[in-house]
């Protein structure tokens, strides 16, 4: 995962544009546990609640689907894919480019995005 911390903060009429990027990976092992929703809903409130984000962008390589549908069960917004944009993790690809779907919530949206991860920790807990 990366966090840049120089990030577009509303403070009065100043809005810098420098975006907050998450990117992590899940052991398969975890998948499922409701671990991924735990970091998601701490590193996303650290962001809006504490340093008062405009927008967090999300990345995952464009080929892994379930990523892409976990993070539209969750209310962030899919925003396009860009080519060639990251480096790629997957096996044998070492010092290989990859697409990236660039996902995100803006200010407007944490609330809700907030209450769906909320509701996906109660339910992982309580299996």
């Amino acid at each position: 995962m990366s966090v840049q911390l120089d990030v577009p903060v509303l403070a009065g009429s100043l809005v810098r544009l420098e975006p907050l990027t998450m990117e992590h990976a899940v052991d398969l092992a975890a998948q499922g546990t409701g671990i991924n929703a735990e970091a998601k809903l701490l590193l996303l409130r650290y962001a809006f609640e504490s340093i008062g984000v405009a927008r967090v962008d999300l990345k995952t390589d464009a080929r892994n689907h379930r990523c892409r549908r976990a993070l539209e069960r969750l209310g962030i917004g899919f925003e396009g894919v860009l080519r060639n944009w990251s480096m790629s993790w997957a096996p044998g690809e070492e010092g290989m480019l990859r697409d990236s779907a660039m996902f995100a919530v803006v200010a407007s949206e944490w609330p809700a995005v907030r209450r769906t991860l909320t509701t996906r920790l109660a339910s992982a807990s309580a299996q």
